[in-house]
């Protein structure tokens, strides 16, 4: 089963009290799960025959007095394999509708993407393979996510999701201090990513990942950012999109507006398999407000969630050296030489995408904590 072509039906709402509400969110739902790129929405509300569909939405609404209670449930050869609740005062009828299709086509998108990997040799089948373990980013499944994307290129050459995905393999490649050459994986990294926008120009998920390598590894995130606009516009149920709409704006020292744009992807799915990116980048908005103690609680709880991820160890790091931690920074410090043995605040410096004044702090923070020059 291909993962562009898994079809989703969206079953009539069953509405346990009025029913103006539960019709309208079943619009909604199609709507939001209509812009997902991977899946093709089929509107069941208006049919009653048998559904040629691999997964089905169903959704009851309950009401008590001002209060409304939604719950969705996704269903796979009659098992349940994604479900939610939500409950919410009963107030603006049409925001609440669009929130909870917005939250739901997310996590339905985060779960598809992980639910099952099937063993035919096909570009999408490698590609979902690819994009699982790079979700998990250890270190021994992380290179075998370059070589089936690799695959999948040699399958389909023209695939804009693989060469997107392919390129934020680089990028991260480079980020955790992994790549040999880095300069060589930076030039490969952006070939690929503008071949993904010439391909896949209107696609949410390739302009968001194109754009991030333009502001991380190249450096130029007013580029970035006009990318991450265009993708948050494309699909605003993406919290890929968002988060690094706020990557872009930390690097451009607008902190305020990033962690806005990650605190709404971190809504759409709180439960993501990138959480630990999304986390992240909420560390480091914060580092960037100069609210070390709030950015060192957010790195302690993003350390645990992915351990492998190099650049938490960094940015939390440098909070814990502002805030004067001295024993959890020894920790960390030396958990991070355990992932990059040769890490200093010289490659600190001249990797980071932040600003001058940002990049000066940042560093600080690190030599505080005791990392070497």
């Amino acid at each position: 089963m291909r993962l562009s072509e898994l079809r989703v039906a969206v079953l009539p709402v069953r509405s346990l009290g009025r029913d103006g509400f539960a019709v309208g969110l079943a619009e909604s739902l199609i709507v939001a799960l209509s812009q997902l790129h991977r899946i093709t929405c089929i509107d069941a509300t208006r049919s009653s025959v048998n559904l040629d569909a691999d997964y089905r939405l169903a959704t009851t609404v309950q009401y008590s007095n001002t209060r409304i209670r939604t719950f969705l449930q996704l269903d796979r050869h009659e098992r349940v394999v994604w479900s939610q609740r939500w409950d919410h005062e009963l107030d603006d009828v049409f925001a609440w509708q669009n929130e909870i299709a917005s939250r739901s086509a997310a996590q339905i998108d985060s779960f598809l993407r992980l639910d099952s990997i099937p063993k035919q040799p096909t570009a999408a089948n490698f590609l979902q393979q690819a994009v699982s373990a790079i979700h998990r980013l250890h270190p021994t499944t992380f290179h075998g996510a370059g070589n089936a994307l690799a695959k999948a290129l040699t399958i389909e050459p023209d695939n804009a999701s693989a060469h997107a995905w392919w390129a934020f393999w680089h990028l991260l490649l480079v980020g955790q201090g992994w790549a040999t050459d880095p300069s060589a994986e930076i030039q490969r990294a952006g070939a690929l990513a503008e071949r993904a926008i010439r391909l896949g120009c209107h696609d949410a998920e390739l302009l968001s990942l194109a754009g991030h390598i333009r502001s991380f590894l190249y450096k130029r995130p007013e580029e970035a950012r006009d990318l991450q606009e265009r993708a948050v516009v494309a699909n605003p149920n993406l919290p890929l999109a968002w988060s690094l709409l706020g990557a872009a704006n930390i690097y451009l020292g607008r902190c305020d507006e990033a962690i806005t744009h990650i605190i709404r992807a971190q809504i759409l799915s709180p439960h993501d398999s990138l959480s630990f990116f999304l986390d992240h980048f909420q560390m480091m908005a914060l580092a960037g407000r100069r609210d070390f103690a709030a950015a060192a609680t957010v790195g302690r709880r993003t350390l645990a969630l992915n351990p492998w991820f190099s650049s938490t160890c960094k940015g939390y790091l440098s909070a814990l050296g502002h805030v004067g931690d001295d024993a959890e920074a020894t920790r960390v410090l030396s958990h991070l030489y355990a992932l990059e043995p040769n890490f200093s605040i010289t490659s600190a410096v001249q990797r980071s995408p932040f600003n001058r004044e940002d990049l000066a702090v940042y560093a600080e923070g690190l030599r505080r904590a005791g990392l070497r020059p």
